[in-house]
């Protein structure tokens, strides 16, 4: 897990979704996760893990 400060926050990667070297990307908050069955299937110890960070 990385925390990151950022100085200089490109416009494209400010958008809801991006490409990036030709890859997909977009934000999620962690309730947007939770909602996601897909993510939630495949990924729920790591939200869940994120969350416990987040709240230590």
């Amino acid at each position: 897990m990385y925390e990151i400060k950022i100085q200089v926050f490109p416009g494209d990667e400010q958008k809801e979704n991006f490409v990036v070297n030709g890859r997909h990307y977009y934000w999620m908050s962690i309730s947007d996760m939770e909602r996601d069955p897909n993510i939630v299937k495949k990924n729920l110890d790591v939200i869940d893990f994120v969350k416990e960070l987040m709240h230590a």
